[in-house]
Formats: C-alpha cells, structure tokens, sequence
C-alpha cells in the first residue's frame, strides 16, 4: 500500500510533466529541513469514502525525528502543510490526506 507510486497513478494529482514524489520530497525538506527531523515522505493512495465521488485520496506521510514539532500545538502545522501541498500541487483539498510517522 506504501509506495512511492509510478508516476501515471498520480497523473490527476501532479503538474504535467512533474515527478511528484521527488518534487514532494524537495518541498517538505525546504520547509522541514533538519530543524524538524525531516527524514523522508511515503504516499499512497486509495479511494474517496464519499460515494458521489470517483476520485481518489493521497495519503502523506512525513517521517520525521522530531514529530511533535511537525504536528505542532493541536496539529496547527498539519494544517500549514497541507495547504502547502496542496497549493503548490494544485490540488482539491478533499484529496489530501496528512500523517507523521516517527523515524528513526
């Protein structure tokens, strides 16, 4: 289920011509960098629960040393970053889906 998917499953998700996940990957280290753990991302992706909808879900996970800083107060910088994504990706909002997972 974890992978970082051929670049044809993301088609939909991902600028023409684009490389998501490496693209992802440079994002986040540029606004994580080692001042957070960044450590890497994981994607994948299932369908929307909701059944007027045939699109599918991005999940993201960032891998991090420092996870409560990447969750921030309340999970406030869980928000930041995925606006984030999804602005620089052009993406629906409905479509993204933001975890973090402690590395080590």
């Amino acid at each position: 289920y974890w992978s970082a998917l051929a670049m044809g499953e993301l088609a939909h998700f991902s600028p023409p011509g684009a490389l998501f996940l490496p693209e992802l990957d440079k994002l986040l280290r540029e606004k994580l960098g080692k001042g957070m753990g960044y450590k890497g991302v994981k994607i994948g992706q299932r369908p929307l629960m909701r059944a007027d909808d045939s699109e599918n879900q991005l999940d993201v996970i960032i891998m991090s040393t420092r996870t409560r800083d990447v969750l921030g107060q309340k999970g406030s910088n869980m928000k930041i970053w995925k606006a984030l994504i999804i602005e620089h990706f052009n993406m629906p909002e409905s479509s993204v889906e933001l975890y973090v997972e402690r590395a080590e």
